[in-house]
């Protein structure tokens, strides 16, 4: 029995390490149960993140749906025990979340046993978290505020329409946000930007004083974009997409690897090549964040580079690197094109 156990191992972990997503979840699975290793709960949050993270790439004909979301699954019950990470419910909700198919075409791929886990889950951090709707800490305020504010709302116990959700969600958040935190600012900002620029202009600005990564990063776009009032100006773009880009906290590398892409785009722009391909290369270097995702156009502008620099060699690596990771079309042209010639 030892030896086909470790058989099971050794096969998880050869394809792990092919970066074949159900093997990266099997892999965890072995680490967490002690099959054919050492139990071992901090490896295997390390191979379940990265199987989690596959929930952001499309792949060619590859059905990892499944594994992703037990992943996800499987990592809300590490932070909710503290199994291999710090105990976090607030952490663990939001990734039992993650389990819930978004669109129609998403269902077939989450078995009607794992979704109802997910729920329950989440119905009972809810209700432990609801039982401090009156308290005074700005942290758990922050936190009530997101319920109401995202998908968790679909199952607070009193469920309520948006108009009712974003009230709730702007009373918590302002409480919050008034006792300096900084990532309640910057929801108070997002919920006020459609109906009120100045506000949320000034919203923003606080929570980047106050330190929020997500701030910086929406006043970067909005500088590049010339939004919220504010005239267009790409220096001041990058100096806020680079603090944004500092931050480390989990759930943030989504934003931190576009702050990152754009950062590139601007100098790429610029034809400053040696600057852009820095930002391009630190954009897509693996994270151990679960939200981690990046884009196949910033292997395509990696190849352009190279086009431009005269490689046509390390272009078409860069390119086909684009089409494994999410079947990037310009990628994809670009190869043809090259293989023509």
């Amino acid at each position: 029995m030892a030896f086909f156990k470790k058989m099971s191992f050794n096969r998880a972990k050869k394809g792990a390490e092919s970066n074949v997503r159900e093997d990266q979840y099997k892999l965890a699975n072995c680490y967490y149960n002690g099959v054919g290793v050492e139990q071992d709960y901090r490896a295997a949050v390390k191979w379940y993140i990265k199987a989690s993270q596959s929930k952001f790439i499309y792949y060619k004909g590859e059905t990892c749906d499944m594994s992703v979301r037990e992943a996800w699954y499987q990592l809300g019950l590490c932070y909710e025990n503290g199994t291999g990470v710090p105990q976090d419910d607030f952490t663990a909700l939001r990734m039992f979340i993650e389990v819930i198919p978004v669109i129609p075409r998403d269902a077939e791929r989450v078995t009607d046993e794992l979704k109802r886990k997910a729920e329950d889950q989440i119905k009972r951090i809810l209700s432990k978290l609801l039982q401090f709707a009156e308290s005074e800490d700005a942290q758990i305020q922050y936190q009530l505020g997101w319920c109401y504010r995202y998908k968790a709302s679909n199952y607070l116990p009193t469920k309520g329409d948006w108009e009712t959700n974003k009230k709730m969600a702007l009373h918590f958040f302002q409480k919050s946000a008034e006792k300096g935190y900084a990532e309640a600012a910057y929801e108070l900002a997002y919920l006020y930007e459609c109906d009120d620029e100045k506000c949320a202009l000034e919203w923003y600005k606080k929570a980047s004083e106050l330190g929020s990564n997500h701030a910086q990063y929406e006043l970067a776009e909005a500088y590049r974009r010339g939004n919220l009032g504010l005239q267009k100006n790409e220096t001041l773009a990058i100096e806020y997409y680079k603090k944004a880009a500092l931050c480390t906290a989990l759930g943030s590398a989504w934003f931190v690897s576009e702050a990152m892409e754009n950062i590139g785009n601007l100098y790429y722009k610029k034809s400053d090549y040696k600057s852009a391909r820095f930002w391009y290369l630190k954009a897509i270097e693996p994270r151990e964040d679960p939200w981690f995702r990046t884009h196949g156009i910033v292997y395509y502008q990696l190849g352009c580079i190279s086009l431009a620099e005269g490689n046509k060699q390390s272009a078409l690596e860069w390119f086909n690197k684009g089409i494994d990771y999410d079947h990037d079309t310009s990628c994809l042209t670009e190869r043809e094109s090259l293989l023509r010639k």
